[in-house]
């Protein structure tokens, strides 16, 4: 199957679900895409989440610039539509195929619709036009003045990774995958020990 985003060929992880047992996910190592079937981005458990993270972040192959203006559904090849959404006040991007095939993300408004990663404050927009004038997009790498509140060329929120956040967020993930297991739900079955 290929990525949407790149054209670069899907990688299969498989992954525990809520409900249902195993269940596989395509991902991109070139472009940090996750195409998930219908329904599947509402169904990772915490372990999983993790796991994806951990993935993601091990795996990665030399990076490929998007393939054209048009995301197309790796199942049916029709566009898929832009969508936005929140995580709290974080917004966040996918594309998602009319047939209902399933959903596209870049790996950056995964982690924003997880509530991973989290927009900035106007203090934090503020402390950072103090010390820079532009920055990079982090998904389409084009530069970004910061008197904007997002990417002029793909529309990506600015956002920022704040590592006590993060920190917190995957040790409730942690919890909650413990808490999983302490209550006969099934471990995930590749987990890394750490």
């Amino acid at each position: 199957m290929a990525c949407p985003f790149c054209r670069g060929e899907l990688d299969a992880i498989a992954l525990d679900r809520t409900i249902g047992g195993p269940m596989t996910l395509d991902v991109c190592r070139h472009c940090d895409g996750i195409w998930f079937d219908a329904g599947e981005q509402f169904r990772l458990m915490p372990e999983s989440t993790l796991r994806l993270i951990k993935d993601m972040q091990a795996n990665r192959r030399e990076r490929r610039p998007q393939a054209g203006t048009r995301l197309a559904c790796p199942r049916c090849e029709e566009p898929l539509s832009p969508t936005y959404d929140f995580c709290r006040e974080t917004r966040f991007e996918f594309f998602r195929c009319a047939n209902h095939h399933g959903v596209f993300f870049r790996f950056v408004d995964f982690l924003r619709s997880q509530g991973l990663v989290r927009g900035l404050t106007d203090e934090e927009m503020a402390a950072l036009k103090g010390r820079a004038h532009a920055m990079q997009c982090p998904n389409c790498g084009a530069p970004i003045a910061l008197e904007s509140d997002s990417c002029p060329h793909c529309g990506t929120p600015i956002s920022m990774l704040d590592t006590d956040y993060l920190a917190r967020a995957i040790r409730q993930l942690e919890e909650d995958a413990a808490r999983d297991r302490g209550a006969g739900l099934p471990p995930s079955r590749e987990a890394s020990p750490e």
